[in-house]
This record gives structure tokens, sequence and C-alpha cells, in this order.
């Protein structure tokens, strides 16, 4: 196992969803103090949703990453 995640929703009217995770493989290219955590949020409302994320890459710093969708 190369990951490990906690996640956790809150369902009121619409969805909002929490992700906490560790990275182990690879984790001694990465350095610095928060080496191999990652974090993430998500919330629906009702066919829309928005996605945000945060993971390190080690020498290619920092990765944000956001997707917005619309199911039908």
């Amino acid at each position: 196992m190369n990951r490990i995640e906690y996640a956790t929703t809150l369902e009121a009217g619409y969805t909002l969803a929490f992700r906490v995770g560790f990275k182990t493989l690879g984790l001694s290219d990465i350095s610095g103090g928060i080496a191999g955590l990652t974090t993430g949020v998500g919330l629906q409302m009702g066919k829309f949703t928005l996605d945000l994320g945060f993971a390190p890459m080690g020498d290619l710093g920092s990765v944000f990453r956001m997707g917005v969708g619309v199911g039908f």
C-alpha cells in the first residue's frame, strides 16, 4: 500500500467532503515538513460539483488541483 486516506462527508441539502491522506511511495524523494501529506475538499450542490486538492511533488513543488463538474 502506498497511500493512507481518511475521508468524511456532511450532507444537508448539499454534500461537503474532506479528505486527508499520506503518500508513502517515493517519500524519500520528497523533502520538507509536509512531505507526503495530501488534502482535499469537495462540494456537491444539486448537479454541480467543485473539488480542490493539494499534494507535494518533490522537486516540482506543490500541486493544487481544482475540478468543476456538472452532472446530467
